[in-house]
């Protein structure tokens, strides 16, 4: 079948060449030639796994430019954090020195990591600012019950670095980021863990409501509640494997339930690690009704 969305694309693939721009680079004219190269690394397979579609794609490229991004920087300097664009400190603090706004930008660390008292700190001084100086400490991560993951363990020192650099950047640069704020930051913030609204239609005890889908009606509240990415949402992926083999069941009859019941992310979903982790939250935190289709399933 044919959609709208689908025309307009063929449509815009008969438009004028887009041309490039000194160095090599695309200039576009249009939001159609955006559109274009949105589906040119969509189908190529190239476009990171967070992007499940070509107009994903378009979005990243456009928050992108907002903020100076090229095209294709976009796409691996935008991540998605339930729901929300972020940005890569990496990313962030290129950014800002590209603004011609900064005007002393410096970063160490002090204290030791063996009696967890290492801290890190950026000092950062905008034209026309006066200098302020960022810490993030051993202290700040227990307290942000990061201390101890696997990241933390391994590279505590670039962990506790990433974070100072976070906040200095957002507070005095928040122009230059269009408000975005970083990726490493953001995993601090003191969410609850991904849960959802549930909005069920009333109906007598023991009886099924009265659409076959118990997910009807429920929507994730990551855009409020984030899931922090990376390391949680791993840990949210080994529990769902864990409860299907405790339940016996594949993967495939898992996706095969998301899909019947439209769970966001996993209609086209060949994979359980192309399902977003807010998802799999959701079906964690109303496993009851996932056991419910384990059972239809075997009548």
């Amino acid at each position: 079948m044919t959609t709208e969305s689908d025309k307009q694309l063929a449509n815009a693939e008969r438009l004028a060449p887009v041309p490039f721009g000194p160095n090599g680079l695309i200039q576009f004219r249009t939001l159609d030639d955006a559109f274009r190269l949105s589906r040119a690394v969509f189908d190529s397979g190239m476009a990171p796994k967070q992007f499940g579609n070509a107009q994903a794609v378009l979005v990243a490229m456009l928050m992108g430019h907002e903020v100076g991004l090229k095209p294709m920087q976009s796409l691996w300097s935008i991540h998605v954090v339930g729901g929300t664009p972020k940005v890569w400190g990496a990313t962030a603090l290129a950014l800002v020195r590209g603004s011609g706004e900064l005007e002393a930008f410096d970063e160490d660390h002090e204290g030791d990591l063996e009696n967890e008292t290492r801290s890190a700190w950026v000092r950062i001084k905008r034209k026309g600012f006066s200098e302020k100086t960022y810490r993030y400490s051993v202290k700040d991560a227990k307290r942000a019950e990061l201390w101890g993951k696997d990241n933390w363990k391994h590279y505590p020192d670039r962990m506790l670095l990433w974070r100072a650099r976070g906040f200095a950047l957002h507070d005095q640069f928040e122009d230059v980021l269009k408000g975005l704020r970083t990726v490493e930051e953001s995993q601090d913030d003191q969410f609850e863990p991904a849960r959802v609204i549930v909005k069920r239609r009333g109906r007598p005890a023991k009886t099924k409501p009265e659409s076959d889908s118990p997910f009807e009606g429920q929507e994730t509240a990551a855009d409020s509640n984030p899931v922090p990415a990376g390391e949680e949402s791993t840990k949210i992926f080994g529990e769902i494997l864990a409860r299907l083999g405790r339940e016996g069941k594949t993967t495939e009859q898992f996706l095969e339930i998301l899909r019947s019941n439209h769970v966001p992310g996993a209609e086209d979903a060949k994979r359980l690690e192309d399902v977003p982790f807010e998802s799999l939250q959701m079906c964690l935190d109303h496993w009851e009704d996932v056991q419910s289709h384990f059972a239809e399933m075997k009548k």
